[in-house]
C-alpha cells in the first residue's frame, strides 16, 4: 500500500513537472550589439570616442575584442576575456562604459575611410562602423582660393583633364591626383591620340613649377604602343598647402599640344613644420 501511494505520488510529480515546462515558455539566447558614440564623419585633428551596448537574452559571459585606428592609421587592439564561473541567463541591458570600456584615439591623419570593430564571444557576428576622415572646410576653399588666382595671374584657361578631346587629330588627355600629401608619390598619366587612335612613340615633356618661382622637376619620355606615358615622382614637402603647375607637352613630329594641369599639395597639423591649424 505504501509503495503505492509513493508511486502516485512520484507520478503526480514527474506529470506536473512535465505540464510545467510544456505551458511555461521557453526563452532562447538572442543579442543585439551595438557600437554607439561614433560619427560618420571627421575632420583630421578631430578625436573620436565609441562605446557598445548588448540587450537581449542570454549573458555577457565570454571574451570580447576591440579594433580601432591610431592617430598613424595603425590598427590597435583591446580586449578581455571576462569571468564565467556564475554566468546567468537573463534580460541584458549592457553598456561597456560600466566597465571602463569606452575606447578612442585621434583620427588617423590620412584621409580615408576607416572602421572601427567590436566582437563578443556569445555573439557570432562583429559589429562594424565605418567613418570617413577629409581635410578641413578652410583647407579646401584655400585649395580653390589658390586655383582662382593662378588662373587669373597667368591668364590661362586649362583644357579640362578629366575628358579626352573629340576634336578629330592630335589629342591630348592627362589625369592624376589633384590633391596630395607632400613626401608622397604621386602620378600624371598621359594619353596621346590621332584620330582616337594610340600614337606610338610620341615625345613628352613635363615641367613642375613652382608657381613661377622655380622649376621643380623636368622630365621627358615617350608614349607607348597604347599610346601612354606615366611619370611618378616623389613630391616635396611644404609647411602649407601649395599649388603647383605640370606643363605637359606632347608632339609626334607634326603636331604638338601643351595641357597645364594644377595640383595641390598639403602637409598634416601635427607633422613637423607644417603651419596648418589641426584645431
Amino acid at each position: 500500500m505504501k509503495t503505492s501511494i509513493i508511486a502516485i505520488i512520484l507520478g503526480g510529480i514527474i506529470a506536473g513537472a512535465v505540464i510545467f515546462a510544456l505551458i511555461m515558455p521557453t526563452q532562447n539566447h538572442h543579442y543585439t550589439l551595438e557600437i554607439k558614440g561614433m560619427k560618420d564623419q571627421y575632420y583630421i585633428g578631430e578625436e573620436y570616442f565609441f562605446f557598445y551596448t548588448i540587450s537581449g537574452f542570454g549573458d555577457i559571459c565570454g571574451s570580447w575584442v576591440a579594433t580601432f585606428p591610431d592617430q598613424n592609421g595603425t590598427t590597435m587592439y583591446r580586449g578581455e576575456a571576462v569571468d564565467c564561473t556564475e554566468k546567468v541567463a537573463d534580460k541584458i541591458s549592457y553598456d561597456s562604459r560600466k566597465d571602463g570600456r569606452g575606447l578612442g584615439s585621434l583620427v588617423p591623419t590620412i584621409p580615408g575611410t576607416y572602421n572601427v570593430t567590436v566582437t563578443v564571444e556569445e555573439i557570432k557576428e562583429p559589429v562594424v562602423h565605418f567613418f570617413e576622415v577629409i581635410l578641413r572646410e578652410e583647407q579646401v576653399q584655400s585649395i580653390e582660393k589658390d586655383s582662382v588666382k593662378i588662373t587669373e595671374s597667368l591668364d590661362i584657361v586649362p583644357e579640362k583633364t578629366d575628358t579626352l578631346q573629340k576634336e578629330s587629330g592630335f589629342a591630348l588627355k592627362v589625369t592624376g591626383t589633384q590633391q596630395v600629401r607632400g613626401g608622397t608619390t604621386h602620378e600624371i598619366n598621359v594619353l596621346v591620340t590621332r584620330d582616337g587612335s594610340p600614337v606610338n612613340n610620341a615625345q613628352i615633356r613635363i615641367t613642375i613649377e613652382d608657381y613661377g618661382e622655380d622649376i621643380l622637376r623636368e622630365f621627358k619620355g615617350r608614349t607607348d604602343p597604347n599610346g601612354r606615358f606615366v611619370f611618378s615622382w616623389e613630391v616635396p614637402r611644404f609647411d602649407d598647402i601649395k599649388t603647383l603647375l605640370a606643363y605637359i607637352d606632347a608632339t609626334d613630329d607634326v603636331s604638338a599640344k601643351t595641357i597645364l594641369f594644377k595640383f595641390s599639395v598639403y602637409c598634416l597639423p601635427g607633422e613637423s613644420g607644417c603651419k596648418i591649424d589641426g584645431n
